[in-house]
Order: C-alpha cells, then structure tokens, then sequence
C-alpha cells in the first residue's frame, strides 16, 4: 500500500510507545499489572508494540530513527485513568477481572498518591523506510 500511494524516495513511518516509564516505586507496579495480570487479556498483536516493532519486516531501505519520549505531568489519578483505558483492562474487566483492577489500584495508590503529580515518559520507537525510486 505504500507503494502504491507514496512517490518514489518518500518515507513510511511506523510509530509506537514503549510502556510508560514513571520512577522506581511505580514502575515494577505497573509492569507487573501490565505483563502479569493482563498478560493473557492483550490481543496477539500487542507483541508488536512490546517489541518496538523490531517484530515487523520493512522492505524498504531502512532509516535511523531518533531518540525521542512523549513526556507529561500527570497526578496519580489521571495515570490511573490512562491505565483504565487499556483494551488489556477491558478485556480483563469483561472478563470478570474487577478485582485484580480493585488490588492494582491500590497497589498504584500506595506507591503513588492520587493527587501527586509526577512526570510520566513514553518511549518512542520509529521503524522508518525510505520507498524505492
């Protein structure tokens, strides 16, 4: 498809986040929650994110991508909320899973009150392609 509606010597970009990054006490809390609990509850393709997209072929010439994070100030209550969005807690909630939501919850509370503020990073990786001529 991008060949057919790019023009020869344009780029293709793929983009993705890297699993948010907070500090020592939240990060091991939150990767549990992520990897552990709503580990089966992750649609198949999820892997391809995980992976940095390294998973993904590209036939095109490949292009070095930069360093770069999305960062943001959030207290604990909106990163709580981001997380609530995951189609892994969705499912795990459809499911039945209200209580391992409820026990990470907590768990995220005890290590970061509601109304803290702290700075959140998302990684980003870049799998960029240069279309032939």
């Amino acid at each position: 498809e991008a060949r057919r509606v790019g023009r020869p010597g344009g780029v293709i970009a793929l983009i993705t986040y890297a699993p948010t990054e907070v500090d020592a006490a939240v990060d091991p809390v939150v990767a549990r929650f992520q990897y552990e609990t709503l580990g089966p509850h992750w649609p198949p393709e999820r892997r391809h994110v995980w992976a940095g997209y390294s998973t993904l072929p590209l036939p095109f010439a490949r292009i070095p991508a930069p360093d770069l994070a999305i960062e943001a100030q959030w207290p604990g209550r909106d990163f709580l909320g981001y997380v609530s969005s995951w189609s892994g807690v969705q499912a795990l909630q459809a499911s039945g899973g209200d209580a391992a939501w409820s026990a990470f919850a907590e768990e995220l509370e005890a290590v970061w009150p509601l109304d803290e503020v702290r700075t959140i990073r998302w990684p980003l990786t870049l799998l960029m392609g240069r279309l032939g001529e």
